[in-house]
């Protein structure tokens, strides 16, 4: 493919932008927080220079950011010069009346051991899993905070909106 043709492709959404009928931005969040809050695993995307990595792993989303609990691993090569991340969770693909998944963009953060994240997770634990809820050593604590989510909804049609829809934070 030339350059033109590529261009041609990037472009297929963003040229429909005006033609697409939108959600009320509220009703929106709410569809996407739902779906987020009733999963727990993203395909997270972190890329320095020419590295890039795509990695599996468990989430839980509340007050509006993605919480990830991990090990380490080559993400964080990543991220220690680019904070700037994507993350995608979705269902699997039976048919496009049955297809959901959010593109998430922003950035990360690494919620270190005394920061106003860090207890704010801490007591998010202990209200969801008792007072012993404590977050394991040697684990890191990273936090998406989205800026932009990008959803596509089959189930959006029914309502009467376009099914990709994207919501700015």
């Amino acid at each position: 493919m030339n350059r033109q043709e590529y261009d041609r492709a990037a472009s297929f959404w963003t040229s429909r932008e005006s033609e697409l009928k939108r959600m009320e931005p509220g009703q929106l969040l709410s569809k996407m927080e739902e779906f987020l809050t009733s999963h727990n695993t993203c395909a997270l995307a972190t890329g320095s220079g020419s590295f890039v990595r795509c990695t599996p792993l468990e989430y839980e989303y509340f007050r509006g950011r993605m919480w990830i609990l991990t090990e380490g691993g080559l993400k964080f090569a990543a991220l220690r010069d680019n904070s700037r991340v994507s993350a995608a969770v979705y269902e699997p693909y039976t048919g496009f009346d049955s297809m959901k998944g959010i593109q998430i963009t922003g950035t990360a953060q690494v919620a270190e051991p005394g920061s106003r994240e860090f207890k704010e997770y801490q007591i998010h634990r202990k209200e969801k899993e008792g007072e012993g809820a404590m977050i394991p050593q040697g684990l890191y604590l990273l936090v998406i905070h989205p800026e932009k989510m990008e959803g596509v909804f089959g189930e959006f049609l029914e309502l009467g909106y376009s099914v990709r829809q994207t919501v700015e934070m």
